[in-house]
């Protein structure tokens, strides 16, 4: 988590993980293929099919599913529902 950042967990390590001490200004790979940001959440579509549906005030992880392998920055939000564009080409609706 860089230096004054506003969130105080990292939430997309396992709380359990043991922890490993990271210099400042170390540039960590977290595989990230989409966001997208509706009100207060933030959604994280990850490489291996992963999505993390995050607080913007506090950076808790809300909601974790399992979804089909993402397309690169294949998120979007329309009329409250959340897209994906799977590496398969299909456009999935996800929900409100």
């Amino acid at each position: 988590i860089a230096e004054g950042a506003k969130w105080t967990t990292d939430p997309f390590t396992d709380p359990a993980a043991e922890k490993e001490e990271i210099k400042p200004s170390t540039q960590r790979q977290n595989r990230i293929h989409g966001l997208a940001l509706a009100g207060e959440r933030l959604y994280a579509v990850h490489q291996d099919g992963y999505l993390n549906v995050m607080s913007t005030s506090d950076g808790r992880v809300l909601d974790s599913t399992h979804v089909p392998l993402p397309s690169w920055d294949g998120l979007a939000i329309a009329e409250n529902s959340l897209f994906l564009t799977t590496q398969d080409g299909e456009l999935i609706c996800l929900g409100e």
